[in-house]
Formats: C-alpha cells, structure tokens, sequence
C-alpha cells in the first residue's frame, strides 16, 4: 500500500513580488509547503541578484544556493513543514537595465509546477509588507511594446478573483482569450 503525504487537495503556491530591490518569495498555501527546487534563468546584461536571505517566517528551511552568470538554482526543505502565508525568502538585486525577465521553474513537494516569468522593474507596486501580496489590483502595461511576436503582460490581484484577460485589436474584435480562471492573490 502507498501512501502520498502530499494530497491532492493541498493548494501550494510560491509567489514572487518585488519589494524595492528585493525580489520576495512568499507562501500562500492551504497545504504543507515540505520542499522546493527553484531554477531562475534571466539575462546576466540586465540583472544581478545576490545571496538570499531567510524571513523569519522561512527560518525552520534548510537553503542551498548556486550562482552563475543569468542563473540562479535554490532549494530549500524542512522537516517541519510550512503552511498558511508568508515570506520566505528575500533576494536582493542589482537592476542594469530598466527592467529585467527571469523564467522560473518550479518543483514543489516533488511536483513540478508550470513555468512562468517574472518582470523585475525599476518602478514597483505597493505589497502588504506581512505577506508580500498586492494591496490592490493592477494590470502592467506589456514589455517589450510593441511586441512581434511575444510580450510579457504583469498583472496583480490582491484577492482570490475570477481572472479574465483578453487582446483585442485596434478595430475592438477580440483576437485571443490569454486567462480565464480563478487565481489566487499575487503577481
């Protein structure tokens, strides 16, 4: 007989907000956060990021980390495990560019996580500083503008919402639906 201490009902999610120049990672879970792997890919020409630090809210993780130039690899586990929301981890950061993408890939609990990207900019939005989540809704314009033939669009929620986001041409007609489901508050 197997057993999965993981269930299929645990919703754990890591998210990533910039405060000043840091880049947060906090947890907004309704499971046990156990392990992760973190691999973020990024232009070594636009950004530097430094040795990250622990909250105390992410003191109980054992963290490795491994630099090279536009990667950074971490992982952090715990016997006893994390839950509910909060910061884990800050990384401090050097912009050298006016804004920088990172694509991070995730493992969490032993579950690989869908890749996403991450813009890192010169101007930030205001977060609640006890969880690093939006304190209010907001919608980024896309980078780079004009795009061929991909853009990065940023958008905030500071709740969990029905999220719609749609392009249309110049002309108002509809050309792609890009989200259409509930998400959980974060970037």
């Amino acid at each position: 007989m197997e057993s999965n201490i993981f269930s299929s009902q645990d919703h754990i999610n890591l998210t990533y907000k910039q405060k000043d120049d840091e880049l947060i990672i906090s947890l907004n879970s309704d499971g046990n956060l156990f392990a992760s792997n973190i691999e973020m890919i990024f232009s070594p020409g636009e950004l530097n990021l430094d040795e990250l630090q622990t909250t105390d809210y992410g003191q109980n993780f054992t963290l490795q980390q491994l630099n090279s130039p536009g990667d950074l690899k971490l992982g952090f586990m715990s016997a006893t495990p994390a839950e509910g929301h909060g910061q884990l981890i800050r990384i401090p950061f050097q912009l050298l560019d006016d804004s920088a993408s990172i694509e991070i890939r995730e493992v969490v609990n032993s579950q690989e996580m869908e890749r996403q990207t991450f813009t890192l900019s010169k101007t930030v939005s205001d977060t609640n500083p006890n969880t690093g989540l939006p304190l209010k809704n907001d919608l980024y314009s896309n980078y780079p503008n004009p795009f061929n033939p991909a853009t990065n669009i940023k958008y905030e929620i500071k709740d969990t919402y029905s999220v719609v986001l749609e392009i249309f041409d110049l002309a108002g007609r509809k050309i792609k639906t890009l989200v259409n489901k509930s998400q959980q508050a974060g970037s």
